[in-house]
């Protein structure tokens, strides 16, 4: 009854709050704070369905069986917690009350669950499933046992591979066997055949399989291909190129696979700008060419080109190589050719290429985010001039003229992007710049240490003080032969600083989560009761008072 009571007195004051925000003309807010938290409720309401619908289930039981069972009532002593409080009980009762425990059981009861609808399941035939387990329960622990045995077995072919590979293996050998003029198009510029050169005059100083060794693709292929005709695979290739003669053939191999994989890449470099070009697309429809199976059959050493499954395997893992020696090639030569870009000026934390990084990348942002508001604008003269300041303020990669992109843009990165990214125009990149360095000082991971819960908020407050960010933005946008008015300038100006401060604050964020904070395994309510040791009354010792400083 007193439950009844307590239920029906919040609902009779959820319900008169509820009127009292109906009656007025533009309806009272107020009433929610003067409610109970919506966590407070949902929970009194599972509290009370949970007791109701035992009482239920025991006097419906009861009558069925009144001539066996003596009925008269139910006490409310019979629920003495909630529901969340008893299935906690039951988790600790079976030894599940901390997370990775807990998260394994209910894996394991989906798991056992998964198993049985898999296998009265008459879409699948039982050669397509295989054997799950052997004559034993599913269980995500065997799972995990099988996977660490695995892991051993790997750990246990890398290391034999690098112990007792033979020393001619780890002669430097060259990448590719074509020049960079070989895998150029007719119409490539000097600047991609510049990095197509970095690519081909650099060489592998162990070889290929010592490199692909490393890749942890590689090695996560060997831990999932043992115990099947890939593992044999794989088997057949470290005993092959432990010897000189056999990795000599193997990069042979290799850089046949390469060279193709180089003319499509110089191709995507070209047609950047082309959105239906894709090299991951092109890298597909080779793999499935019989130009790629006759590759492998004719340079792959011993049986290894036989295996179509395990050359495309392969031929993935070489694109990895290459798109990560693509990255860097950019880097090199963007570095080449302005090295004053990769030199940090005094008092600035970035050098001037990652500084316009940082304007493209946050300033650029946010003016593509604000202009989605103004995709459908009226005949409102305030906001097609909004619009159309957005518009001066940004530049497409395709417009980007070349002294834009020497002096404003990574020029080597515009290769990997197809035109689209959003960056700033050349009149309000020094205004990007100069803002982002206000940002960036006034929210750093020395501000989360000395104050966490209050350094997001002072270092916005900061930033939207200053008074210089706004009057440089109204010089250049009232400056000949832009005349944009006051009003739009403002509104742009209120859209686009608080997205660039969020973005920018998020970067330095993650940075700090990433080093200070780590997963442990916590238990479930380690900090809901005091940690309390029972001390036995034989065992009791006072223990001495602490010292105190200068004792």
């Amino acid at each position: 009854s007193e439950l009844i009571k307590c239920l029906d007195y919040f609902h009779g004051l959820w319900t008169a709050q509820q009127n009292r925000r109906s009656l007025l003309e533009k309806g009272d807010r107020s009433w929610q704070k003067d409610f109970l938290a919506s966590e407070t409720w949902r929970n009194l309401r599972l509290t009370c369905r949970g007791f109701f619908g035992y009482c239920r289930y025991v006097i419906k039981y009861a009558t069925a069986h009144r001539d066996k069972i003596k009925f008269n009532a139910i006490s409310p002593a019979h629920s003495n917690s909630s529901v969340i409080e008893a299935w906690f009980s039951l988790v600790r009762m079976s030894g599940q009350d901390d997370a990775p425990r807990y998260l394994a059981y209910i894996k394991n009861r989906q798991l056992i669950n998964a198993h049985k609808a898999l296998s009265n399941n008459k879409m699948y035939s039982g050669d397509d499933v295989g054997a799950i387990s052997s004559g034993k329960d599913v269980g995500i622990r065997e799972l995990i046992d099988n996977q660490k045995v695995r892991e051993k077995r790997k750990d246990v072919v890398i290391s034999q591979y690098r112990k007792n590979r033979d020393k001619g293996s780890t002669i430097p050998t060259d990448r590719f066997s074509i020049s960079a003029e070989d895998a150029s198009l007719p119409d490539s510029t000097n600047q991609e055949l510049e990095v197509l050169r970095c690519l081909t005059r650099t060489k592998l100083p162990y070889g290929y399989m010592a490199r692909l060794s490393e890749l942890d693709t590689f090695q996560q292929w060997v831990r999932l291909c043992l115990d099947n005709d890939v593992g044999r695979w794989f088997d057949e290739l470290i005993r092959l190129t432990r010897t000189e003669a056999g990795s000599d053939m193997f990069n042979e191999g290799c850089r046949a696979i390469q060279d193709q994989l180089l003319r499509l890449a110089a191709e995507c470099m070209r047609k950047r700008r082309d959105k239906s070009t894709s090299f991951e697309a092109m890298a597909h429809g080779f793999y499935k060419s019989n130009k790629f199976d006759q590759l492998c059959d004719i340079h792959l050493p011993g049986n290894l080109g036989k295996s179509h499954a395990a050359c495309v395997m392969l031929g993935l893992m070489l694109a990895e190589l290459l798109t990560d020696w693509i990255a860097l090639a950019l880097r090199w030569v963007r570095k080449e050719s302005n090295p004053e870009l990769f030199k940090k000026m005094q008092n600035h934390q970035l050098t001037p290429a990652e500084e316009n990084n940082e304007v493209n990348s946050f300033v650029g942002w946010s003016i593509f985010s604000a202009m989605k508001k103004y995709v459908d604008v009226d005949e409102k003269e305030s906001e097609n001039d909004c619009k159309q300041l957005l518009k001066t303020m940004c530049l497409r990669e395709a417009d980007a003229d070349d002294d834009y992109l020497a002096q404003y843009y990574d020029t080597n990165m515009s290769m990997l992007n197809h035109g689209g990214l959003t960056l700033v125009s050349r009149p309000f990149f020094e205004w990007g710049k100069f803002t982002m360095q206000l940002i960036r000082s006034a929210f750093t991971i020395a501000d989360l240490l000395r104050a966490p819960a209050s350094c997001f908020k002072e270092g916005k407050s900061l930033v939207l003080r200053n008074i210089s960010i706004r009057s440089k933005l109204v010089i250049l946008c009232q400056s000949k032969p832009l005349s944009f008015s006051t009003a739009a300038i403002d509104e742009v100006y209120k859209i686009i600083l608080p997205k660039m401060i969020h973005a920018r604050f998020a970067v330095v964020f993650r940075h700090w989560k990433s080093i200070h904070c780590e997963k442990h395994e916590v238990a479930l309510r380690p900090k809901l009761k005091a940690s309390v040791k029972v001390n036995n009354g034989k065992d009791y010792k006072k223990r001495p008072a602490a010292e105190q400083p200068g004792e």
